[in-house]
């Protein structure tokens, strides 16, 4: 493939900080989908420590968070290949950038999965 051979696939540095973050999206998307339970009522999907449950929806709408991921890690790439050739510190920034959005994600879904009381 051509988009393979780019420079950007080549650079050890922006591969492994890709695949780490492809891992903890994979990561979160398989914790959610093998702890989460389909069910006919609404189930608690956001706790505040002043106000207790606060967020009451559908079963399915906790894989909001790493759909919003898989976009976030597309959109984060494509920008990677865009800028590397012409400045690669942008790129480095944006794979970072990427690893710690995938983290932060993958930091909000655990407490969803907590919540249900399945972890």
């Amino acid at each position: 493939m051509k988009i393979l051979s780019h420079p950007f696939f080549r650079n050890k540095f922006s591969v492994i900080v890709f695949l780490i973050s492809l891992t903890l999206n994979l990561a979160l998307w398989l914790i959610l989908y093998f702890k989460i339970r389909p069910s006919d009522y609404p189930i608690p999907l956001h706790y505040s420590i002043y106000f207790g449950i606060d967020t009451i929806d559908y079963w399915y709408k906790v894989f909001i968070i790493p759909g919003i991921g898989v976009m976030l890690l597309m959109l984060n790439l494509i920008l990677c290949i865009m800028f590397y050739k012409k400045e690669k510190f942008i790129a480095y920034f944006l794979g970072v950038n990427n690893f710690c959005l995938q983290a932060i994600l993958l930091g909000a879904g655990i407490p969803v999965v907590l919540l249900q009381g399945t972890l």
